[in-house]
Parts: C-alpha cells; sequence; structure tokens
C-alpha cells in the first residue's frame, strides 16, 4: 500500500457497500410490511441497545463539544436519508433505486475538493461520471414509458432527494472518522436517530408483529457492521 492508494481501506469500504446493500435488500420487504417510519425507528433503538452496549464496555470518554456537534448534524442528515431513500425504495424496483443513488459519488467528489481540500484524481471522476450516465439511463428508461406510476415518479425524486443529502453526508463521514472511534460513532448515531424517531412516536409508533423481529435483527446487525466498516475505512482514506 502507498499513502495515497492504500488498498485496504478501499477493499474494506467495498465491502462495507456490499454489505449495505444486503441490507437494502431486506429492508425493502420490512418498510413493505409495516412503514419506513416504523422500521427506522426500531431499528434505531435496537441499533442504540448494541452499539451502546460496544461502546460502554470498552475504553470509552464522552466527546468533546465540537465532535458531539457533528455526531448531531450528520444524525440529522441520516435520518433525512433514511427516511427519504427507503419510502422510495418501496415505490421503485431495488435496481433501479440503487442505481439512481449512484449520483452520490460526484456530488461527494466535489464536496470533498471544496470542503476537505481534497485532491480528486481522474479515475475517480471518470468512474463517477459513468455513474451519472447510468443515472441518466435509469431515468430515461423510466419516463419513456407512456405509463409511468405517479408513485415511480414520487419514489424517484425521494431516492434522488435521499442522494443529496447522502453526498454530504459522507463529507461528514469523513470528519467524524478522524475524530472518533468507529464505535463511538456508530453509538451517537444510533442514540441520536433514536431520540428524532421518537418525537412522532405517540401518533405514528406501532409495535412489531413477531414474525417481523428476525428481519429486524438482520438488518440491524447488517446496518451496524457496514458502518463500523465504512468508519474504519474513512479514517485512513480520502
Amino acid at each position: 500500500m502507498n499513502a495515497r492508494t492504500p488498498a485496504a481501506p478501499v477493499i474494506v469500504c467495498s465491502f462495507a457497500i456490499f454489505i449495505l446493500s444486503g441490507m437494502d435488500a431486506a429492508m425493502k420487504t420490512l418498510v413493505i410490511a409495516v412503514g419506513v417510519y416504523n422500521v427506522v425507528l426500531w431499528r434505531s433503538m435496537l441499533a442504540t441497545v448494541v452499539s451502546g452496549t460496544v461502546w460502554f464496555s470498552g475504553s470509552w470518554a464522552w466527546p468533546q463539544r465540537s465532535v458531539l456537534k457533528l455526531h448531531v448534524l450528520r444524525s440529522v442528515l441520516i435520518a433525512i436519508i433514511l427516511l427519504t431513500f427507503f419510502w422510495g425504495l418501496a415505490r421503485l424496483p431495488l435496481a433501479d433505486a440503487i442505481g439512481l443513488s449512484f449520483i452520490a459519488p460526484l456530488l461527494a467528489l466535489i464536496l470533498a475538493a471544496i470542503l476537505l481540500g481534497e485532491r480528486i484524481g481522474r479515475p475517480a471522476i471518470w468512474a463517477s461520471l459513468a455513474g451519472m450516465v447510468g443515472v441518466a439511463f435509469i431515468l430515461g428508461g423510466q419516463f419513456e414509458l407512456v405509463e409511468y406510476s405517479q408513485e415511480v415518479m414520487h419514489g424517484t425524486i425521494a431516492v434522488l432527494l435521499s442522494t443529496l443529502f447522502y453526498a454530504f453526508s459522507l463529507i461528514l463521514g469523513r470528519k467524524q472518522a478522524q475524530l472518533a472511534k468507529p464505535t463511538e460513532i456508530m453509538f451517537f448515531q444510533s442514540l441520536l436517530l433514536t431520540i428524532f424517531f421518537l418525537l412522532p412516536a405517540p401518533w405514528l409508533a406501532v409495535s412489531l408483529a413477531k414474525e417481523h423481529w428476525l428481519a429486524l435483527v438482520g438488518v440491524t446487525a447488517l446496518s451496524l457492521s457496514g458502518q463500523f466498516l465504512m468508519s474504519w475505512s474513512y479514517a485512513r482514506a480520502e
């Protein structure tokens, strides 16, 4: 490995994306069954218990105020991303929803150059532009149909909106990883998401049926694993 193109963080981050893609597929089933709000609420609560147990069992220390502000800001973005992406995912084929999210790397490259001062190499730029071409093909394939449903249009808009926020969250994730351990990031994100989602709980929350709990445990495990690996990677590479 050399300093400019470290192989290990890239490989680990790729594996994290593989894990999170599996989570997306499982989440779609849950969202269709019980709705996006209740899935993200119960997943956040379960993730808080698991990540909190891991964090408090290690050598933990309360984060500084500046780091805590970063945790809060990114958690707000993640809350918006979860609601918009999984709401759209329930209305689109999985491949289309994931494909539309390919716009995020190009936006993240631009933001990384502006906000982090990182130098963006030509291969990364060409790869991101290729992703943008893929997004254009997906959109063209959807909207050239004579009879596309309003749900498909709304789902597409929701996924694209989530992608805009996701690109910015990647930049904050890079900053987080340089200031905090992955276990701390996992715990505070889960805790803050739980707090956010509990606010409308008296009006929107419902208990999950027994048959959904195994799937919820699965998506929570995949979510935390992917988050841990991505945070580890972001601390070691641009």
